[in-house]
């Protein structure tokens, strides 16, 4: 949970939005407030990185998944290419205890189109590298 915890406080510094009140992790407010939020989610990334003279990983790989929703897909889009460009452009970070040695976005974001709600979602993945 380290990583979506470091990444939401990166979200929070940066201005994006409010842990616990429109930054969520491992899960997406599906009420109707706020209207406009952001779910973290970690997932399945390349294999730690390893150094002969090392005992175990130099660095993690993990990655991750980000899904900003909105009544209106502008403001989705909006907010989405906001963490787009923050989070794409990390490197060598220290947040916490744990350095961000990049984060890097595996593509450009995209539409989820509407949740149950008639809301869009607006997604974007990215692949990191964090020190063990």
């Amino acid at each position: 949970m380290a990583l979506l915890d470091d990444m939401a406080t990166y979200l929070q510094e940066n201005g994006i939005g409010v842990v616990g009140t429109d930054i969520f992790k491992s899960a997406r407010h599906d009420t109707k407030t706020p209207e406009t939020a952001i779910a973290l989610y970690e997932y399945a990334g390349r294999a730690p990185a390893y150094v002969h003279d090392m005992v175990g990983a130099a660095w993690e790989n993990p990655s991750l998944h980000i899904e900003v929703r909105a009544k209106r897909y502008a403001t989705a889009r909006g907010k989405a290419d906001s963490i787009f460009r923050l989070l794409d452009s990390m490197t060598d970070v220290l947040i916490g205890t744990r350095r961000y040695i990049s984060v890097r976005a595996l593509q450009s974001p995209f539409d989820l189109g509407p949740d149950e709600n008639g809301r869009e979602i607006v997604a974007c993945n990215f692949a990191v590298e964090v020190e063990s």
